[in-house]
């Protein structure tokens, strides 16, 4: 267990977190539009490169293990991107079931829970039941349930190295043309 050097600097972070919160807007925090439409955009890009390295990914099962394994991958692929999907509306539904006129409501968090537990169960057990019944490779299934979280964290590590290139061309720009930039 972590404990604190200074016990004194937990408080003041503590003190200063409600404050902080306390100046906050009540209601729901609106995003700026620019943010909105880059942070949706960035998830269809996800859902239309998940579709399309499965499709590939597919094309190249076909030709190593039949069709009972690609019909598995595609499977898991469309299963993971309906419950990125599903995730987005659960969240949603739960964000304005939690914050309705500016007033926190105690029945949201039931239903995001209640949702949830309910979704999860009806797949785990849909999903026993083609794996028990052989009619699903579970390891092809697997797969292509995995690779919507491999798309989206290939994504957000292209994005980091795009913007530490773009931050050290800047870099390098000032440095050759003699400016000094201040942090």
């Amino acid at each position: 267990m972590w404990v604190s050097s200074r016990p004194s600097s937990v408080w003041i972070g503590a003190i200063r977190s409600v404050y902080l919160m306390k100046r906050l807007p009540t209601g729901r925090p609106r995003p700026s539009a620019r943010l909105r439409a880059h942070s949706i955009g960035f998830i269809e890009r996800v859902y239309r490169t998940t579709a399309v390295v499965s499709l590939i990914a597919g094309l190249a099962i076909l030709g190593y293990f039949g069709w009972a394994s690609v019909a598995s991958y595609l499977l898991g692929a469309l299963l993971g991107a309906g419950l990125m999907r599903l995730l987005e509306h659960t969240v949603d539904l739960g964000i304005r079931a939690v914050v309705r006129d500016g007033k926190a409501n105690g029945s949201g968090r039931a239903i995001i829970v209640g949702l949830s537990a309910l979704k999860y169960l009806v797949i785990a057990v849909g999903l026993y039941l083609l794996v028990t019944q052989g009619w699903v490779r579970l390891w092809c299934l697997l797969a292509g349930y995995g690779t919507i979280y491999i798309v989206i964290v290939l994504k957000v590590i292209g994005r980091l190295l795009l913007r530490s290139f773009s931050e050290f061309a800047d870099t390098a720009t000032d440095a050759s043309s003699g400016g000094s930039r201040g942090l």
